[in-house]
């Protein structure tokens, strides 16, 4: 469960949620799917993509105690998904049925700030993102990819492959690899097979 400290709130969660668990690479929900709960994390975390004409785009990752904020839209909305979530690793949700988000704001003024905290949180990762697309070279997105997802490991050895990061990154596996070799030699980062350390935070 969440750490939260309304025990109102807690209370009402165990009531109305559902747990659900996912093994690494599952889709959670998939794009035109109807949305009948707001996943939460618990444990692992979700990868969200848009899909457009068969080629996906990497938009963010939910971490552990969070939420998708597109999900969070769609469901307010009464709109089938826009996007398309893969749990990262085991993972381990928390779904809350979409008629009691409403109903949850007005019972816990902290649950209501968990959820403006959250969409704020989307909001300024996909500036940022944005801000690297329009401004940015490349090298520069990788080397800002890499260091989230150090902060999502928690380490600085990040298990991926370059076609992983392709996909991610709107790129192609041969680019990658060579930005990844340039990066190498400027002793920003180590490669091996399947797995990246950043030298660099």
């Amino acid at each position: 469960m969440i750490h939260f400290k309304d025990e109102i709130l807690i209370q009402k969660l165990q009531e109305i949620g559902q747990e659900a668990s996912f093994e690494d690479g599952d889709i959670v929900v998939d794009i035109g799917e109807q949305l009948n709960f707001l996943p939460i994390t618990l444990e692992g975390r979700l990868d969200i993509y848009i899909d457009r004409e068969d080629r996906e785009g990497f938009l963010y990752s939910v971490p552990q105690e969070d939420m998708c904020a597109i999900g969070l839209k769609c469901c307010l909305n009464s709109r089938t998904s826009v996007v398309r979530a893969y749990a990262q690793g085991n993972t381990r949700l928390l779904m809350i049925p979409v008629d009691q988000i409403y109903p949850l704001c007005q019972l816990s003024e902290e649950w209501f700030r968990f959820v403006i905290e959250k969409l704020n949180d989307r909001i300024q990762e996909l500036m940022e993102q944005l801000d690297h697309t329009i401004f940015g070279d490349l090298s520069d997105r990788l080397l800002a990819y890499l260091k989230k997802k150090t902060v999502f490991y928690q380490s600085n050895h990040i298990k991926i492959t370059h076609s992983e990061i392709a996909r991610d990154l709107n790129s192609s596996r041969e680019v990658v690899t060579r930005l990844l070799h340039s990066l190498e030699q400027k002793a920003l980062l180590k490669t091996s097979r399947g797995q990246i350390e950043l030298l660099m935070r």
